[in-house]
């Protein structure tokens, strides 16, 4: 295999085949999302290009269970990627769909908003932290997403510190619904804080999957997962043209507009949240120090006069 680990170009399905090796698109959505696309076509095509997949539907676990119970020949990931508080997204891919489960109900079920593709009320740390406890591996989703769902976007508006990486384990180098050039810096980002990188079409229509692929010497999800944990698979791609990249967002938005209402509420709310907590943040932090240093003098002073007596 290469020793390049990050390959913008197009995957060759057949090529991949005949060298033994298992190309996974890491970053998937099916009608369990925000899109309409239906498992068992999904494993179809996955089958036909001798590939395999992680559903990483927003905030829900469903697809991949239906497609862990469908796969037929099909190497599935359990995945999920989670909109967290502050804005970023988090990509969680585990090795048994039981596992994905439980971290399910005891981590994110409880936290999703009305628009239960938007958003959720967990924040990134706590999705990180949370995390340790699983046997998966989390990767930064997008990260130069020039809005809400990058966490270079929320570290830039004061919502994230830089130092939310270090509880990363990946960062997802190409996908597919963005551009080169975003795809460059990501990839940069993760080679400059030696990460480990995964990568995915993004894909919310049939047509996209495939389209960027993680490829490793590998033949099953435990396999593979623990090559991308050595540092032993290789991300190759390209980002969607113009027309299929539209396609993909009209699914996106068509699905979202059912919670147009319960959407425009929250975003207001978050706004508000975030904006008060990037204003005031600071201010609590130097109030905080102060009481510690008023707290340590008056301390100094009680086991000074204790001493006196003695």
């Amino acid at each position: 295999m290469t020793k390049k680990r990050v390959i913008f170009d197009k995957p060759d399905f057949k090529r991949i085949q005949e060298e033994g090796l298992l190309g996974v698109d890491m970053h998937f959505h099916t009608k369990y999302s925000d899109t309409y696309t239906r498992i068992p076509n999904v494993l179809k095509k996955a089958r036909k290009n001798g590939i395999g997949v992680a559903i990483t539907d927003h905030n829900r676990i469903k697809g991949a269970a239906v497609a862990i119970n469908l796969k037929k020949d099909v190497v599935i990931i359990p995945g999920i990627e989670v909109n967290c508080f502050e804005g970023a997204h988090v990509l969680l891919y585990f090795y048994h769909i039981n596992d994905l489960t439980e971290f399910y109900i005891k981590h994110i079920k409880n936290y999703v908003e009305r628009n239960p593709y938007m958003a959720t009320n967990i924040r990134t740390e706590q999705i990180a932290d949370a995390a340790k406890d699983y046997n998966c591996i989390v990767s930064a989703a997008h990260p130069f997403t020039p809005a809400t769902g990058g966490m270079e976007w929320a570290i830039k508006k004061g919502f994230l510190d830089k130092n939310i990486y270090d509880k990363m384990q990946a960062v997802e180098v190409i996908n597919g619904g963005h551009t080169e050039k975003m795809n460059l810096k990501a990839t940069h980002l993760a080679l400059e804080m030696e990460k480990q990188v995964t990568g995915g079409s993004d894909g919310h229509t049939l047509a996209a999957l495939g389209g960027v692929l993680s490829i490793a010497d590998a033949h099953n999800t435990e396999s593979f997962l623990e090559a991308v944990r050595r540092r032993r698979n290789v991300v190759v791609g390209k980002s969607l043209a113009v027309m299929p990249r539209l396609a993909s967002y009209s699914k996106n938005i068509s699905k979202h507009l059912q919670y147009l209402v319960p959407s425009v509420k929250l975003k207001i709310k978050r706004a508000k949240e975030l904006g008060i907590e990037k204003r005031y943040k600071p201010l609590l932090s130097e109030k905080v120090d102060a009481v510690k240093s008023v707290a340590k003098k008056v301390a100094e002073k009680v086991n000074g006069n204790k001493k006196q007596k003695q």
